[in-house]
């Protein structure tokens, strides 16, 4: 931040005009850079007391009795009133300013961009070390309420010796329409919040929220690993009413084979019919399974052709591993072919997600299977609920998944469209 303020104590002392002091309302303009160092720093300092919503200074390491009348002032409600009104304006603040990014960018580049975006919470290193996983006592950060970051899983920490003071940054950023279409817009932040590490819940709905409030309507969100385990009411639920498509990145373990509704089949976060062949369900596994053996054949080799002191592959090892690693090789064309052939068995979403974040999908034509079912459906068409499995009587199509008709939804619609 010292930086930061020398750099534009320097642009205000030498670098600016009468007319850019003018353009800003700075009625005072004379001044060395010593001077507009203290005056850029007060303000800064002024603006961070009416946004913030953490009563301290950041500038002494708190004692436990210091630390505990901290907790103490922040848990009166007034303080907590206070707390809240500050974080709004600090969000409303960082919104606009990153909103500033987008909303500024010529009309014909807006024009080309559809909405997608990807939403990831990046770790923000603080200076100092790393508070006491404990929640009492004496704080070792300026940052009494600083979180613990860690690398593993949801990036919060109880006590790990590797954590790191931090917050997580989490954004919304613009990304392709479509696979290759890297040169028709930038790849701008268009929503922005802060949050302790691992303190993901309601984080990413949010942001989306405000991103949609942009002017986009049915758009892609990509995820990473992290919210694959979200709750459904903090994280699912919300963006399938929201109307977006999230994108996630499965472990291998997860691939394959996800849950069922009715006589359809998730597989790999899609639906499908479930009389696609096995082995086309299973392909995405295997493929995993195969590029990890690979990647582990690849790693034995290379310690055999970079020796070092410590004790390398065996001749045994090295002799199954290049087999291993020929055999992976010829298997993934076959493997990435059975995964195009699931293609036919999809099922075809209709029309947008309704306000309580039901899906509606048309069975794909059977002339285009080679396999084909041992009953042909019904029904055109099957409304899928927003959270899976409900229980096995949803799950089977024996019960509804939608409020009963005395709470019904304001787009309520028929569970069923029969052949016409």
């Amino acid at each position: 931040m010292g930086v930061t303020y020398k750099e534009l104590a320097r642009t205000l002392a030498y670098r600016f005009a009468p007319r850019h002091f003018a353009a800003l309302g700075i009625q005072v303009t004379s001044g060395d850079v010593l001077h507009w160092y203290k005056r850029v720093s007060d303000t800064t300092y002024r603006l961070i007391k009416l946004m913030n919503p953490r009563d301290t200074s950041l500038r002494d390491v708190l004692s436990a009795q210091q630390f505990d009348d901290l907790l103490t002032r922040m848990a009166e409600p007034a303080a907590q009133i206070l707390a809240e009104r500050n974080q709004d304006r600090l969000d409303t603040c960082c919104r606009l300013l990153v909103e500033a990014s987008y909303r500024h960018l010529p009309e014909d580049v807006r024009l080309r961009y559809q909405g997608n975006i990807a939403i990831d919470a990046t770790k923000t290193p603080i200076r100092g070390r790393r508070n006491s996983a404990s929640k009492l006592g004496s704080r070792s950060n300026p940052d009494p309420l600083a979180g613990r970051y860690t690398r593993e899983g949801s990036h919060g920490s109880e006590g790990a010796g590797t954590d790191e003071a931090a917050y997580e940054l989490e954004t919304a950023v613009m990304i392709w329409n479509k696979p290759g279409e890297n040169s028709l817009f930038p790849s701008l932040s268009t929503e922005i919040s802060y949050h302790d590490p691992g303190r993901h819940v309601g984080h990413a709905a949010n942001l989306t929220q405000r991103h949609k409030k942009l002017g986009f309507d049915r758009f892609t969100a990509i995820v990473d690993r992290a919210y694959n385990y979200e709750t459904i009411e903090n994280f699912h639920l919300p963006m399938a009413r929201l109307g977006v498509d999230l994108v996630f990145d499965y472990r291998a373990e997860d691939l394959g084979f996800q849950t069922h509704f009715e006589n359809l089949i998730l597989v790999d976060g899609s639906w499908y019919v479930n009389w696609m062949p096995k082995m086309l369900i299973e392909a995405s596994r295997k493929v995993a399974d195969t590029e990890n053996a690979r990647d582990e054949a690849e790693i034995t080799i290379y310690k055999m052709d970079h020796p070092t002191r410590r004790k390398g592959p065996s001749i045994e090892d090295v002799q199954s591993t290049v087999k291993a690693l020929a055999d992976s090789k010829a298997a993934l064309p076959n493997l990435q072919q059975n995964i195009d052939a699931r293609e036919p068995y999809r099922m075809i979403p209709k029309g947008r997600r309704d306000a309580d974040g039901f899906q509606r999908f048309t069975y794909p034509p059977l002339d285009k299977m080679l396999a084909q079912p041992r009953v042909v459906p019904t029904q055109t068409s099957v409304t899928i609920p927003p959270s899976l499995p409900i229980n096995e009587e949803v799950a089977s199509g024996k019960q509804s998944g939608r409020k009963s008709r005395t709470d019904p939804s304001a787009e309520s619609h028929s569970k069923r469209q029969p052949i016409k």
